[in-house]
């Protein structure tokens, strides 16, 4: 058998049964930066998910996929101003913070 390469597979059927399993315990954030294939992120979505983004790279990505900015938890403490604010333009409401104590 002869395949393109790079190549990736996505059961859904488990990743659907994944995110059930998880979600039986509360909000599932998946974090993008882990693996932001489209795929992968429209079955999550689908199935409820929100999502973890840690920089404005992976904050692109998933607004392009047309994410409700509702479903994206921007975490990342050490962000820079120009990617906080690009954050809270695109309408990211719920961020992580850190104190400098």
């Amino acid at each position: 058998m002869n395949l393109p390469t790079p190549r990736i597979d996505i059961n859904q059927k488990y990743v659907s049964e994944l995110f059930n399993k998880f979600s039986d315990y509360g909000l599932v954030f998946y974090p993008i930066k882990a693996n932001a294939f489209p795929e992968l992120i429209k079955v999550l979505y689908e199935k409820g998910a929100s999502f973890n983004v840690s920089s404005a790279h992976y904050l692109c990505k998933i607004l392009k996929l047309n994410i409700s900015s509702s479903r994206i938890l921007w975490d990342n403490c050490f962000s820079d101003f120009a990617d906080i604010d690009a954050a809270i333009n695109a309408g990211v409401k719920m961020f992580t913070v850190d104190s400098k104590q």
